[in-house]
């Protein structure tokens, strides 16, 4: 190890730690479902939700050519089963 890569050994040390998840946070907040948000302001939660679907993109061609191939499906969603338990069949 060079003298100037000193500082690289403790992140490195720290990473893998956090990684492999034996790094114990602070403080843990308690949840019951995927879907809580009992720790979240209502002054968030109370908001109406709003579709950020935009119908006429003015992306440019070379940044629809970064996304080319990329799909999106709710269903395959990490929430989905949370979701579909919670408020009848899938989405």
């Amino acid at each position: 190890m060079a003298v100037e890569d000193w500082w690289i050994t403790p992140i490195n040390a720290t990473s893998c730690r956090l990684l492999q998840k034996k790094i114990q946070p602070p403080f843990k907040p308690s949840v019951e479902s995927a879907l809580d948000v009992a720790n979240f302001d209502q002054e968030f939660t109370s908001e109406t939700a709003q579709d950020s679907v935009v119908q006429d993109s003015q992306l440019s061609e070379t940044v629809q050519d970064q996304f080319r191939g990329f799909t999106y499906n709710p269903a395959d969603e990490h929430l989905s089963e949370s979701v579909s338990a919670s408020y009848g069949p899938a989405l």
